[in-house]
C-alpha cells in the first residue's frame, strides 16, 4: 500500500516531499520555518493572527497543527484578533460574487468566487463571526445558506413555512455566547397568517430546527404602529445591527400623511421581541432620507443618508439600556446628490471605522465613502460593477455547522 505523500512548500524546489511518517512528527522536527519558533508562542501569538488561507495550509503539514488549528479554542483565539483586523467586504454584482479588503485597496478585487452549490444570493441576511448568512429562492423563501468565505464551509437551512406573496418579512442572524449558540431569525407579516398575521421563527444551530415564538398579541402590537384612532403597520428598511447579542432593525408607518418611526430590537438570548426609541427629534427626517442601522465601536447606530441634499448624519447609542444617550456622531455634506441604490444591506464596514457605500445621481458608479477624512474620502468601484448587495465580515476558521457536524458539506469557493 503507497503511502499518502504530503506537499512540503520548502522541499518542492528540491523535488523532496513529507510522507505519512513526517505527519507525526513534533513541531520541532518539521522542515518548516515556523517549527523553529517555541511552540508557546507559536500558538499564542504567530499562529492566530495568520490568515485563514495560510493556517488552511498548515493543517496539511502536520497531524499536530491540524489538531492545534481545528480546535474549537484556537478558532476563538484567532477570531478575537481577526476581529479587530482589517474587514472584507462580499459582493453580489448581477450574479457574480467578489470579495475584496476595505484598506486602501478598494480597486483590488480578489475576482470571483466560483461556488459549486448554485447559491446566486438573493438577499444579504447579515455577518458574525466570519459566517455570512443570506436568503436563497423566490423572495428569498425557500431556504437559507450559511456560509464562510475564508474556509469554503457551508450550510443549506430550508425556510420554516411557506412565505405569502404580499409578506412583509425581515431576518437576522447572530450569536449568543453564553451558549455557544448560532441563531437564525424569520419574521414574517403578512394578513394571510389571520389571527396570528405576525410571526417569528427562530433557527438554532446547535438543535438543527426551528421554533416558532409565543407571544404572538405582544408582536402583533410591536409591529404595528397606532395613529390616532387609525393603524398602520410598519415597514422594515433593508439592513439589521447586531449589537448587545440582540438583533435591531428600523420600520417606518405612515397614515394620512403623518409618519412614525421604530427600532425593533430581539433579544437573541431571551428570544423577545421589544421596541427602543430613535434618537429624539429624528422621526421627521429619517422618513426624508434613506436610514438604516448599522454598528460603530460595538454601538448601535443610525445612519441617514439625505439624497437631495447628498447629507450623511450618524447617531450613536453610547449605553446600550439607556435610550437616553444617543448621540449625533458626525454630520457631512458630500457635495453630490445621491440615489437609493436599493441594495438590501447599506452598511457600515463596521468596527472602528465609518465608510458606507453609496451611489450619487447622474448614473455614477457607487462610491465608498470614508467619512473619518475631511473632507471625506470617496473611492468609485468600476463603472461596469452592478451592484446587487454588499455585506462586510471579518476572516475566522468558524465552521457553521455544530462541533459534531465540523466535517460537512465543503463548497470549493475560490
Amino acid at each position: 500500500m503507497k503511502k499518502r505523500r504530503v506537499a512540503n512548500p520548502r522541499a518542492s524546489s528540491r523535488g523532496e516531499s513529507l510522507d505519512s511518517d513526517s505527519e507525526i512528527r513534533t513541531l520541532n522536527q518539521i522542515d518548516h520555518p515556523l517549527s523553529y519558533i517555541p511552540q508557546c508562542l507559536l500558538i499564542e501569538e504567530v499562529f492566530p493572527r495568520l490568515p485563514v488561507k495560510s493556517l488552511l495550509r498548515y493543517k496539511s503539514l502536520s497531524k499536530q497543527w491540524n489538531s492545534i488549528i481545528s480546535s474549537p479554542q484556537f478558532t476563538q483565539l484567532h477570531l478575537s484578533h481577526s476581529s479587530s483586523q482589517i474587514r472584507y467586504l462580499l459582493i453580489d454584482a448581477q450574479g457574480n460574487l467578489h470579495i475584496h479588503d476595505n484598506d486602501d485597496g478598494l480597486r483590488r478585487f480578489e475576482g470571483q468566487i466560483q461556488t459549486d452549490f448554485n447559491a446566486r444570493v438573493t438577499e444579504p441576511v447579515g455577518s458574525c463571526n466570519g459566517l455570512v448568512c443570506s436568503a436563497q429562492g423566490v423572495r428569498g423563501s425557500d431556504y437559507y445558506f450559511i456560509w464562510n468565505p475564508s474556509t469554503a464551509q457551508f450550510r443549506k437551512i430550508p425556510s420554516p413555512c411557506n412565505i405569502p406573496n404580499d409578506s412583509m418579512i425581515f431576518r437576522g442572524f447572530g450569536y449568543v455566547s453564553s451558549i455557544d449558540d448560532y441563531k437564525l431569525v424569520q419574521a414574517i407579516y403578512s394578513d394571510e397568517l389571520w389571527p396570528d398575521c405576525f410571526v417569528m421563527s427562530i433557527f438554532s444551530f446547535r438543535t438543527g430546527v426551528w421554533k416558532h415564538l409565543s407571544a404572538p398579541e405582544k408582536s402583533n402590537e410591536l409591529i404595528c404602529c397606532r395613529f390616532d384612532d387609525a393603524c398602520s403597520v410598519l415597514h422594515i428598511r433593508p439592513g439589521t445591527a447586531l449589537v448587545n447579542e440582540t438583533l435591531h432593525w428600523l420600520g417606518f408607518a405612515f397614515c394620512c400623511g403623518d409618519m412614525d418611526s421604530q427600532l425593533l430590537a430581539f433579544d437573541l438570548v431571551k428570544e423577545d421581541i421589544t421596541n427602543i426609541p430613535p434618537p429624539p427629534n429624528v422621526v421627521s427626517d429619517l422618513s426624508s432620507g434613506d436610514a438604516f442601522v448599522s454598528v460603530f465601536e460595538e454601538c448601535l447606530c443610525l445612519c441617514n443618508l439625505y439624497k437631495n441634499q447628498g447629507l450623511v448624519e450618524m447617531w450613536v447609542l453610547e449605553e446600550y439600556g439607556d435610550w437616553e444617550s444617543w448621540k449625533k456622531l458626525i454630520k457631512v455634506e458630500l457635495g453630490m446628490g445621491l440615489v437609493s441604490s436599493k441594495l438590501p444591506n447599506w452598511n457600515l464596514f463596521g468596527g472602528l471605522e465609518k465608510k458606507i457605500l453609496v451611489r450619487p445621481s447622474g448614473g455614477s458608479p457607487h462610491l465608498f465613502v470614508d467619512l473619518s477624512h475631511d473632507p471625506p474620502k470617496m473611492v468609485s468601484l468600476p463603472n461596469d460593477l452592478y451592484l446587487s448587495f454588499a455585506i462586510s465580515y471579518v476572516e475566522s476558521l468558524v465552521s457553521p455547522f455544530p462541533p459534531l457536524e465540523n466535517d460537512g458539506t465543503v463548497g470549493q469557493l475560490f
